[in-house]
């Protein structure tokens, strides 16, 4: 479970990392 939130909260900030 935490795994998976940390795999979305990377995946989110990669985007506006990104987007940035």
């Amino acid at each position: 479970e935490m795994f998976n939130l940390v795999a979305v909260a990377g995946a989110a900030y990669f985007v506006v990392a990104d987007k940035k």
